[in-house]
């Protein structure tokens, strides 16, 4: 105690370094080292605990350019009901470090700003920080109880972040199954609140929006926005998305030449969507520019085909990693995880396992307030 004593005397001296640049010195370490620098004095750990500084971390930790790999976080699913977490390195898909082995099959159903979404067999519902080993239990959504007593019904989420707000999001739709028209229900939960709120149906006419949104691995969120194309349904232009600032459903076209081919995804371009198409004549990448006007789709790559499309579009997790040019997929008919580097048009297997991955970031959220922690509950 003396000698903590005695440092934070120390960092309390007026000849301190300035604000600015101890924030930024901060932002470039680990979480967990920064939880340990809370207890150094009281000003870090007011600069720690401040709401400013948890896009700051995630910003200049995650997203900088000298970051030799990036990792995932897999799902692996046991012989048994269980399941167990596991961080990889994107580019070999090497485990780097083991998470938590859950005795009850989970999913992944959504992932940002270093927060999971998981959903177990019971559907209980919890955001998890993997990094920081803090998750929080979601309570019961107002039409809960439905989902577990009929066989007929089904519900699909989406996790999201409004940058209005400041505020991360869970979308629910429970919808009947086999029957995408009018018979859909839907509410939203705020972390910040933490409750879920009853939404009315803005889709009651539009089953489309819904049938594609159940589809696992099929969701992408950035920017504030969830996106899903309904890959079952040929010569379909339409590219669906709900706005978590506003919380509402709406509809936009893609790009002309990704309309009429149905070997085509959606994925993670940084903070903006991008579709990857493959044809006969070509493979190409559009992006969704923010602000884009009438025209908001720029072309970014343009390449030779690839005769290994069937494989690599029948995917349920796709990983993009933008420095390397390489997509990580896990093919659901074999259940291998392989990965197809557009640059130079070629597939290559990883592994032949069942498994299910998201990216994997370092971050504060739930560092405080929140005092449940993963281990608690196993």
């Amino acid at each position: 105690m003396a000698e903590l004593s005695s440092m934070e005397r120390e960092f309390s001296r007026d000849d301190n370094l300035p604000e600015e640049l101890l924030l930024e010195i901060l932002a470039w370490l680990p979480s967990k080292t920064l939880l340990k620098f809370r207890s150094v004095c009281k000003t870090w750990c007011s600069f720690i605990d401040s709401s400013n500084f948890i896009p700051l971390h995630l910003k200049r930790y995650n997203y900088n350019s000298q970051k030799v790999t990036h990792h995932l976080i897999a799902i692996e699913r046991s012989v048994g009901d269980g399941c167990n977490f596991t961080i990889r390195c994107c580019d070999t898909f090497n485990k780097i470090a083991d998470l938590v082995e859950f005795p009850e099959p989970h999913s992944i159903s959504g992932n940002r700003n270093g927060l999971i979404l998981l959903i177990n067999g019971r559907n209980s519902v919890r955001l998890w920080n993997p990094s920081i080993r803090k998750s929080l239990f979601l309570p019961h959504c107002p039409f809960a109880s439905p989902w577990g007593r009929s066989r007929r019904c089904c519900v699909a989420y989406a996790l999201g972040f409004s940058p209005s707000s400041n505020d991360h999001k869970v979308l629910a739709i429970k919808t009947i199954i086999r029957r995408f028209n009018d018979d859909a229900w839907i509410a939203v939960y705020s972390l910040t609140d933490h409750l879920w709120r009853k939404k009315q149906n803005p889709v009651s006419k539009s089953g489309w929006a819904i049938s594609g949104f159940r589809r696992e691995g099929g969701l992408v969120c950035c920017g504030g926005v969830v996106y899903w194309i309904d890959r079952n349904r040929q010569a379909n232009g339409k590219l669906y998305l709900y706005d978590f600032d506003v919380e509402e459903f709406s509809v936009m076209q893609l790009p002309d030449a990704v309309k009429e081919s149905t070997n085509r995804f959606i994925f993670a371009h940084g903070e903006s969507l991008g579709v990857l198409l493959m044809s006969s004549e070509s493979s190409c990448i559009w992006v969704l520019e923010k602000d884009g006007g009438e025209n908001p789709w720029r072309l970014w790559f343009k390449g030779d085909p690839n005769l290994d499309a069937p494989k690599v579009f029948d995917c349920s997790s796709i990983v993009y990693g933008q420095k390397s040019n390489t997509f990580l997929l896990f093919n659901t008919h074999n259940h291998i995880t392989m990965s197809y580097n557009i640059a130079s048009n070629q597939t290559r297997t990883m592994m032949s396992s069942r498994i299910f991955f998201q990216t994997y970031l370092e971050s504060l959220v739930l560092h405080k307030d929140f005092d449940e922690t993963i281990t608690s509950f196993l």
